[in-house]
């Protein structure tokens, strides 16, 4: 994984994929650097999702998602959920950092036979790809919004989804990356401070192959 992905002020979806009528085939790679600025006009970092019409359809879609950062729009946002995952999606989240969240960091639901697993490491979970979904649980939400408490409203799980509950809480020490970022913004650095909180531990990205 070697590429850079920035996507600001996108509008209303920023990662996105999901099952069309005719093609039921999802979609599974690798997204590495990853920096994402939803903004004030934005709705949702990302949706992934696998199969609205079949949650365990095959292959099922299975993102893995590596030194990715997410800034949500302001303390005020009110759209709910920086990340959704969905529809029986699998996948990877390492050294993902969820930050100026207003209301909700991460929203699992609509889920299938999939594992949903928060594994120390991504080394020791057991489910064979792709029919689980790793979140690390090294992986940081911060939230800015003055009704955000961290053990509630970090992640929203659905009922049919068990697993996602546990995430660092801690600023990430971001460069320039206030509390009222947003795309409108003159100048923003979201580059971590050298031996801040998103130094401390870092999930390995998988080899290629």
């Amino acid at each position: 994984m070697a590429c850079v992905f920035v996507l600001v002020a996108c509008g209303m979806h920023f990662v996105e994929w999901c099952a069309q009528a005719v093609v039921r085939a999802l979609w599974q790679g690798r997204i590495q650097f990853l920096y994402v600025m939803v903004g004030s006009n934005g709705n949702h970092g990302a949706e992934m999702d696998n199969n609205g019409a079949d949650f365990d359809s095959q292959p099922r879609s299975f993102p893995q998602v590596f030194n990715a950062l997410f800034v949500g729009g302001s303390p005020s946002d009110s759209s709910s959920q920086i990340l959704r995952l969905r529809e029986g999606t699998g996948g990877q989240f390492g050294s993902t950092i969820v930050t100026n969240v207003g209301s909700q960091g991460v929203a699992n639901s609509d889920c299938g036979s999939e594992v949903q697993t928060q594994a120390a490491s991504l080394a020791s979970v057991s489910t064979p790809v792709p029919n689980y979904l790793w979140f690390s649980p090294n992986n940081i939400i911060y939230g800015v919004g003055s009704t955000f408490t961290p053990s509630t409203d970090a992640f929203a799980v659905s009922s049919g989804c068990t697993g996602l509950s546990s995430a660092t809480s801690t600023d990430p020490e971001l460069v320039l990356i206030p509390a009222t970022a947003d795309h409108t913004s003159v100048m923003v650095d979201p580059r971590p401070v050298l031996n801040g909180a998103a130094y401390n531990n870092v999930d390995r990205a998988p080899l290629n192959g």
